[in-house]
């Protein structure tokens, strides 16, 4: 059917699910492990172990250029975008997610929203910025809509709220409490006489909490889509005709 080109193709299963439907496939991405795994496990051809952009020249064009939860981390996205420009067809699409940060998650939580995910996280856009750069490197809009495929947004930036608050707190996989990062010998002091271990492990609330949350957040999520807050913008762009 065409050509898909994946820009950040991880351990290549998207690529890998394309192509048992017919198409060819071509994919980046900077880590050498998963592109390995690409290569020897699920057996991908065409995976080539680089950034984006590339250093050099792309001799072939793609049909279909994916870029999924990869803008943001560039430090430069309208040259990255007008580098796809070049690589795709005239007709071909670019079909692109990225986090969107006028987010209900965002909105509620602030600084401690996993959306943020600083330093990793260099750029972050509206659906408005978004188009402005889409259109800076040559392509427009064609459909774009914002949703939230988890509730990690909402539960994981909760679990911070929680642990700044005081009201719990984490240990490490070994069980023990998180030791002081300067020294690393000493152990995390006990927390202030009087405050109250609400959220501890094994207490009911805690219990009946995780078996509704992510219910209740499922169904906040679906409001926020409505309104164009879902936590993660999914955008459709074609060339812009001259």
């Amino acid at each position: 059917p065409g050509l898909v080109f994946d820009i950040g193709s991880g351990s290549g299963f998207f690529l890998e699910f394309m192509r048992r439907r017919g198409y060819n496939t071509v994919g980046v991405e900077p880590a050498r492990e998963l592109v390995e795994y690409s290569t020897n496990v699920l057996g991908l051809p065409n995976i080539i172990c680089t950034a984006w952009p590339p250093d050099h020249e792309l001799d072939f064009r793609a049909d279909t250029v994916c870029m999924f939860h990869v803008v943001e981390h560039l430090p430069d996205p309208v040259d990255a975008l007008a580098q796809i420009n070049q690589v795709l067809t005239d007709e071909g699409l670019l079909i692109l997610e990225t986090p969107n940060i006028n987010s209900l998650a965002l909105t509620l939580f602030g600084k401690r929203c996993t959306q943020w995910d600083a330093p990793r996280h260099i750029c972050l856009f509206t659906r408005r910025t978004l188009a402005w750069c889409l259109e800076k490197a040559g392509f427009e809009m064609v459909w774009a809509v914002s949703y939230s495929p988890t509730v990690m947004e909402y539960t994981e930036s909760l679990r911070y709220l929680v642990k700044d608050l005081g009201l719990r707190r984490y240990e490490n996989k070994h069980g023990e409490r998180k030791m002081a990062s300067t020294s690393g010998s000493a152990a995390e002091p006990p927390p202030k006489s009087g405050r109250r271990q609400i959220f501890s492990s094994g207490t009911r609330a805690v219990q009946l909490f995780h078996a509704l949350d992510k219910m209740c957040f499922r169904a906040i999520d679906f409001g926020a889509q409505l309104i164009g807050k879902g936590c993660n913008l999914l955008v459709i762009a074609r060339k812009r005709s001259s």
